[in-house]
């Protein structure tokens, strides 16, 4: 009776993992993705917001000279958002 096996290399789907943008958790799968294909995970226009990458508990990353720019991703990467408008005074 023959078996069929898969090779080791055999096509497995991406692995998931998690990054967080503006405090709220995101999977995805890809290793690198644009600040503006990040902002759009969290619903946000990169014609109305720019993205900063948080490292550590100082290092701070802003993509706002160019959302183009891709950023490599790994489980944990934390982001936030900044909106390039106004801010209402009250």
């Amino acid at each position: 009776m023959a078996t069929e096996t898969e090779a080791p290399d055999a096509r497995k789907p991406p692995k998931s993992f998690e990054i967080t943008i503006d405090g709220q958790p995101y999977e995805v799968s890809e290793k690198e993705l644009t600040a503006a294909q990040i902002l759009g995970l969290a619903g946000k226009p990169p014609t109305e917001y720019y993205l900063v990458e948080i490292r550590g508990k100082k290092e701070r990353i802003s993509y706002k000279d160019d959302p183009n720019v891709r950023v490599k991703l790994h489980p944990g990467s934390k982001f936030i958002t900044v909106s390039t408008g106004e801010t209402p005074v009250s």
